[in-house]
Order: structure tokens, then sequence, then C-alpha cells
């Protein structure tokens, strides 16, 4: 596979008709937040179009292309991190020589390939940096500020309460493979043994890995299911 890093005039860059990656509003203006705050860091994946000659189909990229192509059209107002791009009206490119199977194979895996933050883990992480940004954390992320709390609570959670079997058991928990300290309602007790019963072989070793891996695929089983 051929590939060629270029900077390509934006009306040349044209989105493909197959992609299934779909944003929310907030992670839309996400998107602009991240381009005003730290440049245009992640170049846009493309293809020589196959029916528009000097031009460029997208495989990956295309809420940056799009969020720079409202901002040439007054949409957004940019930061002085964009002046070039939007001077120029040029923007970074990845160029493959791909078909257009493999051009629609690489919009999946590009998608779906990026790996998904353990909640545990990713609450920890914020929690982190609230101190350093204060209210600007939510800034270019992809969370409502409701969603972001949550994060932020798990990242207060005392997470070492989470112990193993091998660690500590009751009769009647020892066939769970951890078991949480918190408050439950009875019913939701229930479930929580249940996805845990369910998920066991799919959890790793560690509390605090464990407990994100089992909300993630709690998360994941109510969005199917809905």
């Amino acid at each position: 596979m051929t590939i060629t890093i270029s900077l390509i005039n934006h009306d040349k860059v044209i989105p493909n008709e197959w992609n299934p990656n779909k944003q929310t509003d907030r992670a839309f203006e996400a998107e602009i937040e991240s381009l005003n705050d730290h440049g245009f860091v992640m170049p846009v994946t493309v293809r020589v179009h196959p029916d528009k000659s000097g031009h460029y189909q997208i495989i990956d990229g295309y809420h940056r292309w799009l969020a720079i192509d409202e901002m040439l059209k007054g949409k957004h107002n940019p930061s002085d991190k964009l002046t070039e791009i939007l001077e120029s009206k040029k923007i970074p490119c990845v160029i493959l020589d791909v078909s257009e199977q493999d051009a629609k194979k690489l919009t999946i895996i590009l998608n779906e390939t990026r790996g998904r933050a353990e909640l545990g883990e990713l609450g920890i992480l914020l929690e982190s940096l609230t101190e350093d940004f204060g209210d600007d954390l939510i800034r270019g992320l992809p969370y409502n500020e409701g969603q972001l709390n949550d994060l932020l609570s798990l990242g207060q959670f005392d997470w070492d309460s989470l112990v193993t079997n091998e660690e500590e058991t009751t009769n009647d928990e020892s066939d769970l493979p951890y078991r949480v300290v918190a408050e439950l309602t009875p019913s939701v007790e229930v479930k929580w043994k249940e996805a845990q019963l369910k998920y066991a072989d799919e959890l790793p070793s560690d509390s605090k890995q464990a407990a994100g891996k089992l909300i993630s695929l709690i998360l994941d089983n109510q969005n199917t299911d809905s």
C-alpha cells in the first residue's frame, strides 16, 4: 500500500457516503473545542476520488473535516491555532492508494479499533486532571456535564473496597468473582450479582479494572437491549 502525507485544498476533499460513525451534538462541539485548543493534530485519511478528477474521498476523519468546513463558512469562531489552515484552506491528509472495498473496510477498522476506556480507570484519570483544569476540564471532552460528573464520581470511589473472593468470601458469595462494598437496593443488587456471574470470564484480576470493565459491559448490554 502506498501512503503519502500532503496538504490538500479543503474543497478538494469529499466525504464518503458509507461512514457509519455518527456524533452527538456535544461530541461535535467537543471536536471543535479540541481543534481550537490543540490545533489540527490528526490528519484526515483519504484516497484519490474514483469519480472526480483532482479530488479526494475521506476514509477517516470526516468530523475533523466538517469542523473546518463549518469554520470556513463562519458557523464557528476559530482560534489562532487554526489560522494557517483557514487562511490556506488546506488540511493535512494521509493519502492511501486503496480500492473502494479496502477503503470501506478501513473506515470500519479505524472507527472500531481505537479501543474503549475502562470506566473505572477513565474516572481516575479524569479526577487526576480536575485540579489542573478546573471548570475547563469538560472542554474538548465528548461528555455533557452530567456524564462528566458521573465519571468523576467513579474516580473518587474507594476502589480498594473491591476485593476478590480469593481475599475475602462468605458462603453465599463464594461463587461470585468479585464482591462490591456498596449500598444497593435489593433489585439492583440482584442485577449486579447476575452481571458478575455472566461476565466472570471477561473480568481482569485487578479489582479497579474489573469494576470498570463490568460497568462497561452492563452499559453495553443495556444499549443493545434498548
